[in-house]
C-alpha cells in the first residue's frame, strides 16, 4: 500500500517520519534506546491509529548498529498494534558488514563486481570495520560459575543469539548468575542461564538454551534463541511481560505480585504445539507431542 498523498505530520524526538519513493520511512535516532524508540512509535502512531494501517514501511537505522533482537520487537509493535509491515531497512555498509561478521564469526572483505575476475590480494583488501577486525575469534566464554562483574556488564554469547546457527544440544554449557538483574541489564549466552535472584522489569536474558530464574521473573526472556523450541523457561514467580522460545512469542497476562519466600509454586513455560504454554512446574519437564 502506497503512502497517502497528504503530507506526513511533523514528528520529532527519537522518531522521524518521512516518505521515500512513496513508502513510509521511520528514521530512528541512533542515540536513543530501543525502549525509547518503541515508546516513540506508540506515541506517534497512536495519534492517528488507522492512518497508516495496512501500509509498508522501512526502518532507517542511520549510524545505529544492527541488533536483531531489538529490531524484531520494534517490528512487532508496528505490525501487531498498528498494522504497519516493515519491509526494508536502511543502514550503513560498515554496520551491515559488522553484523555479518558477528553472525558468521568470520572476518569479511568486500569486493567490487569489476574485480571478481582478479585474485584477492592481502596488500589491498577492502577495509573491514574496525571493531569487527579485532574480533576474528569468538569472544571468550564465561566459566560455568561466572557472573557479571559490574552492574552494567553485558554477557555475550558466541555472536548474536538470534538465528546464528542450528540449535545446540542443551546442557553443554551453563552460566550461573548469583544475584538478580536490574533494569537495563542484558545477558546473552550460548547455553543455559541460571539466575539466583529476581530478573527485574527492563532486564533481558537471551539464551541459546534453557532459562531458570530462582526468583521473580519480571523482565523479558528469549530461550532457545537459535530456533530450539524444546527449550524451557522456569521461574519461582513468572510475571514476564514477554516470553520467547525459539520462534514462538507470548505476552502473559498481568498478574498480582506474589511472595516467593512463602511456598509459591514455580511455573514453567514451554512450546506446546503452536503456542507457548505456562503451567505449574510438576517436578518434571513437559513433553510436546509434536517433538520426538
Amino acid at each position: 500500500m502506497t503512502l497517502p498523498a497528504e503530507k506526513i505530520p511533523p514528528s520529532g524526538g527519537a522518531l522521524l517520519l518521512h516518505a521515500l519513493d512513496g513508502v513510509l520511512v521511520l528514521e530512528l535516532d541512533p542515540s536513543a534506546s530501543f525502549e525509547a524508540l518503541r515508546q516513540a512509535v506508540r506515541d506517534t502512531f497512536s495519534a492517528s491509529p488507522d492512518r497508516f494501517r495496512g501500509m509498508d514501511a522501512r526502518l532507517d537505522l542511520r549510524a545505529r548498529t544492527i541488533e536483531l533482537f531489538d529490531l524484531r520487537r520494534l517490528i512487532h509493535v508496528l505490525k501487531d498494534e498498528f498494522g504497519v509491515t516493515a519491509t526494508g531497512l536502511y543502514c550503513t555498509p560498515e554496520n551491515l558488514q559488522r553484523y555479518a561478521e558477528r553472525e558468521l564469526k568470520l572476518r569479511i572483505w568486500t569486493r567490487r563486481a569489476m574485480d571478481l575476475d582478479e585474485p584477492p590480494t592481502e596488500d589491498e583488501p577492502a577495509q573491514p570495520t574496525a571493531p569487527a577486525a579485532k574480533a576474528e575469534a569468538s569472544p571468550a566464554e564465561p566459566s560455568p560459575s561466572s557472573a557479571p562483574k559490574t552492574d552494567d556488564e553485558v554477557l555475550e554469547c558466541e555472536g548474536d543469539a538470534e538465528e546464528a546457527a542450528p540449535a545446540e544440544p542443551m546442557g553443554r554449557r551453563t552460566l550461573c548468575i548469583d544475584r538478580g538483574l536490574r533494569s537495563g541489564q542484558v545477558v546473552r549466552y550460548s547455553g543455559d542461564v541460571l539466575v539466583y535472584g529476581d530478573v527485574n522489569p527492563g532486564a533481558e536474558i537471551i539464551a541459546v538454551g534453557n532459562v531458570h530464574v530462582f526468583g521473580a521473573l519480571k523482565g523479558t526472556v528469549h530461550a532457545g534463541a537459535r530456533g530450539d523450541e524444546s527449550a524451557i523457561i522456569l521461574s519461582f514467580d513468572l510475571r514476564a511481560p514477554q516470553l520467547r522460545i525459539g520462534r514462538k512469542i507470548a505476552f502473559p497476562a498481568a498478574r498480582p505480585a506474589t511472595n516467593v519466600r512463602y511456598g509459591h509454586a514455580p511455573e514453567i513455560a514451554w512450546v506446546n504445539g503452536a503456542e507457548i504454554t505456562i503451567e505449574p512446574y510438576a517436578g518434571r519437564l513437559p513433553r510436546n507431542p509434536g517433538q520426538s
